[in-house]
């Protein structure tokens, strides 16, 4: 990997996408059929695809400009500052994170009535700066129709706080990181095979997309997702059952009848990152599920 420095600029586009992968997120969370879907929320599996989709497109933008203009593509390190920026932001907006906190600020005083008592028993252990009581904020909150001045102004305190909150958990996960990492990178030398697929695109590059291993893969991949996708929208399109096929139901007599609800499911990306897994570890994940 290249050895420049990051310049600024990554750091400011970075910065221009992290809103757009924001929005993103929480639109795609937002669908209320995603528990259903071929592809749920970004920030439900490990690998995010969302931000892999925008470091394609930054590749595909960089060879042009290896094309056109050489001096101004980013390096490879500025492609990891950018990835890493985008994936922090994406584990920070999604689901069980950012999202639940307005909520958690708010309702015990929204939906507080006097029969069911709440004022009496738990507005006083709620710290006034953590959490917002103002009558009028929250009527902007959830019935809306209100201006950004006053609807902001009794957010600002619980909001900073809860915003070093979160920056004191990312840099505590950053800490624990940089004490396991000499055990877990020189010592046990794992392979870390959710970062192989964008630390390959972006040392590769050019080799990367041409692999005909990789494409062959890609178009069977996105051919199941978008049959599956489509059956969803129509469903007289046949779908492509790969996705909990119960077995359980096969094995009637005993013992093996206790082995009840058993779903199999075969996922493109799950088969792809486990290729990247070390043997052991790879047959304690199945090992283990049986076992269970």
């Amino acid at each position: 990997m290249s050895d420049n420095g990051i310049r600024f600029r990554a750091l400011i586009i970075g910065i221009i996408l992290i809103p757009i992968n924001i929005y993103w997120v929480i639109q795609k969370e937002a669908y209320p059929g995603w528990v259903t879907a071929a592809v749920g929320p970004p920030d439900t599996l490990s690998l995010f695809y969302n931000v892999i989709f925008i470091l394609s497109i930054l590749l595909l933008l960089n060879f042009l400009l290896s094309r056109i203009l050489p001096q101004a593509r980013l390096s490879k390190i500025e492609l990891v500052a950018i990835y890493a920026m985008l994936c922090i932001s994406t584990s920070i907006s999604g689901i069980d994170m950012v999202q639940i906190l307005p909520p958690i600020m708010t309702h015990g005083f929204w939906y507080a009535t006097p029969e069911n008592e709440w004022e009496s028993i738990f507005w006083d252990y709620l710290p006034r700066w953590l959490t917002v009581r103002d009558k009028q904020a929250l009527i902007g909150y959830y019935e809306g129709e209100s201006s950004f001045y006053n609807f902001i102004q009794p957010w600002i305190i619980p909001i900073t706080f809860w915003t070093i909150f979160v920056f004191v958990l990312i840099a505590l996960m950053l800490c624990i990181n940089i004490i396991i990492r000499k055990q877990w990178t020189t010592n046990e030398k794992l392979t870390y095979p959710i970062i192989r697929l964008p630390l390959e695109m972006i040392i590769q590059e050019k080799s990367f997309f041409t692999n005909k291993l990789l494409i062959t893969g890609f178009i069977i991949a996105s051919a199941i997702d978008s049959i599956n996708s489509l059956n969803m929208i129509y469903p007289k399109i046949p779908s492509i059952p790969v996705r909990s096929l119960e077995i359980g139901r096969y094995f009637t007599e005993k013992p093996w009848n206790a082995i009840g609800w058993t779903p199999i499911c075969f996922f493109p990306f799950a088969i792809g990152i486990t290729f990247c897994m070390p043997l052991d570890l790879s047959f304690s994940c199945w090992f283990f599920y049986i076992f269970l």
